[in-house]
């Protein structure tokens, strides 16, 4: 579980340096539009879908450990090509550079997916159910104080290198690059604290070969999941709060670059500040956890991240300052973060890594298609202002976007009053908990 850990703080510097806001930032240089960012944001889950493979692959790969660690290095491989390939004048024209990137970066996360299953089965074998939530919560703490270091050392590296070089704008994608760089390196040391993990033997792994699969049993055992009726209240939760957080991706986004016009700095401060509180809390919210009160402590944590588009539909540029706020509203992200990885496992039989894979597959698809929406919906806005003005307490399509993922964020409270927790041998359902 030490192990785990390092490896999970090693990639959170890498992740934090090279993560979805840089490469944003650096899309922007190559002149990203609302569309563009949804696909950046999209595409990934897309082919995220193809996790549901990953238990079929991974026996195939002779085992989960070493399909796991496969998977973590050659995604950092492809992700090193990303600066490299989408520099200015490598490509032919802008609008070939946005392909390549997007093209890489989906390639990057699905090897990325992959592996992530693969693990969380492994760490489904390797934790015990009684103390998963204080593990998950620990590991949590570790990931977000780890991935600050990263954010910080990418926003100062690319900002200090735009404003060493002020007069020479072209050359700004050199700073998000050597960020990137530098977040590959850290990405591919965290496999060795995988490579020296020990790996269970489940039983009856001896007897599933990897010929002894057929075609139709390992489709069957994809699907499974989907119609477990445990299992099913937690994929539904899923789907709904991937859609909502999808809409508003681009719009959120381009609100802070193009409308209060936030260096990479500021977001990352505003961002560590979050990852602190989430940090400080984690652990505790993993006892809360262990004592079957996951759904209430999501419940609670869901309405709160709800409301952090309020204070995005509060901020101006004369006034940007509310954007802070929705970032302390993210604290309570930690909630949802310590609470579906044990909910994902304690649900899924026996730790399946078919469950696991079909809730990140399914969710993923999901939230790939509320971002390709809400992109598409935002530049279409554009040529509407008039009626959008008509409606109360909006002035334009960002107002429009904020308050409306306010309202279907909170919705999702609903869906999480659905599922049945269990813990030990009780079961519990929505938020009447008991320890």
């Amino acid at each position: 579980m030490r192990l785990a850990n390092w490896n999970a703080a090693i990639w959170a510097i890498g992740n934090g340096l090279v993560g979805t806001t840089l490469v944003i930032y650096l899309a922007r240089q190559l002149g990203a539009d609302g569309v563009a960012i949804g696909w950046i944001v999209a595409a990934p889950h897309l082919a995220g879908a193809l996790r549901l493979l990953a238990p079929v692959l991974a026996r195939r790969w002779g085992g989960r450990k070493r399909f796991c660690v496969a998977m973590y290095a050659a995604s950092g491989a492809v992700l090193a090509a990303l600066p490299v390939v989408c520099a200015p004048g490598v490509l032919a024209n802008a609008d070939e550079s946005l392909v390549a990137l997007v093209a890489l970066w989906c390639a990057y996360h699905l090897l990325e997916y992959l592996a992530t299953v693969a693990l969380w089965s492994w760490l489904g074998d390797l934790v015990p159910s009684p103390i998963r939530g204080r593990f998950i919560g620990r590991r949590e703490r570790a990931l977000t104080l780890a991935r600050i270091v990263g954010l910080l050392a990418g926003g100062q590296i690319a900002d200090r290198w735009v404003a060493a070089h002020q007069a020479d704008a072209a050359s700004d994608w050199i700073g998000y690059a050597l960020a990137a760089a530098l977040g590959v390196v850290f990405l591919l040391a965290a496999v060795v604290p995988l490579v020296k993990m020990p790996h269970p033997r489940r039983r009856g792994d001896a007897a599933q070969r990897p010929n002894a699969i057929g075609v139709w049993s390992a489709l069957a055992a994809m699907l499974a999941p989907l119609v477990d009726r445990r299992y099913r209240p937690l994929v539904a939760f899923g789907c709904w709060f991937s859609f909502c957080n999808g809409l508003a991706q681009a719009p959120q986004y381009l609100f802070q670059t193009r409308v209060l016009d936030l260096t990479l700095t500021a977001v990352v401060v505003m961002q560590t500040a979050m990852r602190l509180g989430q940090s400080a809390i984690s652990p505790m919210l993993g006892r809360v956890a262990d004592r079957g009160r996951s759904t209430a402590m999501m419940m609670t944590s869901q309405a709160i991240v709800a409301s952090s588009t309020l204070f995005f539909y509060a901020a101006t540029p004369e006034t940007w300052a509310w954007f802070a706020g929705a970032h302390l509203a993210w604290i309570a992200y930690a909630g949802l973060n310590v609470g579906l990885p044990r909910l994902m496992l304690n649900l899924a039989p026996g730790g399946s890594a078919n469950h696991v894979a079909a809730y990140f597959a399914t969710t993923g698809v999901v939230f790939a298609a509320g971002s390709l929406v809400g992109g598409h919906w935002f530049e279409k806005l554009a040529e509407a202002p008039e009626w959008l003005s008509a409606i109360p307490g909006v002035e334009d399509r960002y107002d429009l976007f904020f308050l409306g993922s306010a309202a279907l964020r909170m919705l999702s409270v609903v869906w999480l009053a659905r599922i049945v927790e269990t813990c030990g041998r009780a079961a519990v359902r929505g938020n009447q908990s008991s320890g």
